[in-house]
């Protein structure tokens, strides 16, 4: 499975969702688009949108809070 998460510095949403997904242990690659043009154009393929955060997960696009509810059991405990 691949996951990769795009962000970018001063996004609290960003910084809540990788908190989220390290105390889950959720294995994930951070692409921060402020520090990498490349990741930003390969969020505007993916979405076609400049939207944070963002995860793709394998097939799957998950945008903002769309990922929590990726991981229903372990909200209670977040």
């Amino acid at each position: 499975m691949t996951t990769v998460l795009y962000t970018m510095d001063g996004c609290s949403s960003c910084q809540y969702i990788r908190n989220f997904l390290q105390q889950q242990s959720i294995q994930f690659t951070e692409k921060n688009i402020f520090h990498h043009k490349e990741y930003l154009l390969e969020l505007q393929q993916l979405i076609n949108d400049i939207t944070l955060p963002i995860l793709h997960l394998d097939d799957k696009v998950l945008i903002g809070k769309d990922i929590l509810k990726m991981f229903p059991t372990t909200l209670e405990s977040f």
